[in-house]
């Protein structure tokens, strides 16, 4: 793994050629850039790891009969049959490892770009509440400056209603 790719960029096919894919980089900039090379190396793998049976015996018997000392009759024996069931039971294994692997990187690849994105979210957020926050200020300040005006006003009417009450006690008071 190189510091620039976190997915594995081996395969291997049927006849055990390892296979060069295209990595995932960690500089993909959105989650759907990982899913189209996501979907590119599915496609790849797919056309790698798919083994029809006859291909599976013909390697097995092969490698059999490979060992076989010369001399020795073509017929497969029970240790035969075994011993090759035991190395495709233990390719499969290592083929499910990878596989483990892959996932694995492709789960730190989403968390990494999952947190990039949030950052990206938070930073956006903030730039915003900071704009939104100078508008929200003025506004504020207006609101409390009329909010202010009208508490002049009413202290004034106040004042006014006192005045016109004292003056019509006044005026009642002389009448009288």
């Amino acid at each position: 793994m190189t510091g620039k790719n976190f997915l594995t960029d081996k395969m291997f096919s049927p006849d055990g050629n390892s296979i060069h894919t295209q990595s995932i980089s960690e500089n993909a900039e959105t989650p759907e850039c990982i899913n189209q090379e996501l979907l590119k190396q599915s496609n790849d793998i797919e056309g790698a790891t798919m083994v029809s049976v006859n291909e599976i015996s013909e390697q097995g018997s092969s490698s059999v009969y490979s060992h076989t000392p010369i001399g020795a009759s073509n017929e497969m024996t029970r240790e035969d049959i075994t011993s090759a069931a035991n190395a495709l039971i233990d390719d499969l294994n290592q083929k499910r490892k990878q596989d483990t692997q892959l996932i694995e990187d492709f789960k730190k690849a989403l968390e990494l770009q999952v947190r990039r994105t949030c950052a990206m979210v938070e930073e956006r957020m903030f730039h915003v509440y900071e704009k939104q926050g100078k508008e929200v200020q003025e506004k504020l300040q207006e609101l409390f400056a009329g909010i202010e005006r009208i508490a002049k006003t009413e202290a004034e009417l106040g004042e006014f209603r006192e005045a016109l009450r004292l003056l019509y006690t006044d005026i009642n008071t002389v009448q009288e």
